[in-house]
């Protein structure tokens, strides 16, 4: 059943959820983070700051979350069904308060579950409107805020990674706008994170993934 706020739920009316501006960035929120995960969660788990938890759910901005990750654009359709739209194709959603959380007022973590059982955790804030941001992807800092694309390089650090992917990034006509790199440790996990001018292609990912050390490669839009 699509939830009920009794806040509007007056003389019978049923409260629909379209894109607000309080929403769009809840949306596009939940639209990266799937395309982190590379792939349509089988399950969410979506936390709010303590200062935030109860503003998002008289908002709806925890719905706009769900209906990103369930791919909806808004464009004329209402989130008041997001859940069950959720539980219709088997994408089981949790909401928590975050506890003792430090992070921004308006911060939202998001731990998604794919099928094959990979998991990926997202720590983001909603500053206001159509503004999202995402800080931090599992261990890794990053600073993501949807307006360029982006794309994702998870590799083992190695000397030559950067050089090898500016390459093919270069041969593909590709402008670099931004690149920021992240690693656990030295010759660990790490992560780049490049924006670009334009997008890519999935062909260039394609060449990307076939790199040596390369363990995924990512492509996101905050279109």
């Amino acid at each position: 059943m699509a939830r009920q706020n009794p806040l509007f739920n007056i003389a019978g009316v049923t409260p629909e959820y379209t894109v607000a501006a309080h929403a769009r960035g809840a949306l596009k929120l939940g639209a990266l983070a799937c395309s982190v995960l590379g792939v349509a969660p089988a399950h969410a788990h979506i936390a709010f700051g303590t200062a935030f938890a109860g503003e998002a759910r008289t908002t709806g901005t925890d719905l706009a979350i769900v209906a990103g990750l369930l791919g909806m654009d808004g464009s004329e359709e209402p989130f008041a069904d997001a859940l069950t739209r959720a539980e219709e194709r088997g994408l089981r959603i949790d909401f928590s308060r975050a506890e003792g959380d430090e992070g921004p007022s308006q911060a939202v973590e998001l731990t998604l579950f794919a099928p094959d059982g990979r998991t990926v955790r997202i720590g983001g804030s909603l500053p206001g409107g159509d503004q999202v941001l995402i800080g931090a992807i599992d261990e890794f800092r990053v600073e993501i805020d949807g307006e360029l694309p982006v794309l994702l390089v998870e590799h083992t650090d190695r000397p030559g990674q950067i050089a090898s992917v500016s390459t093919i990034l270069a041969d593909a006509g590709a402008n670099i706008a931004s690149m920021r790199v992240a690693r656990e440790s030295q010759g660990a996990r790490a992560l780049m994170v490049i924006e670009t001018d334009a997008p890519l292609s999935g062909e260039v990912a394609a060449s990307l993934a076939e790199l040596p050390d390369v363990s995924a490669v990512r492509l996101l839009s905050g279109a």
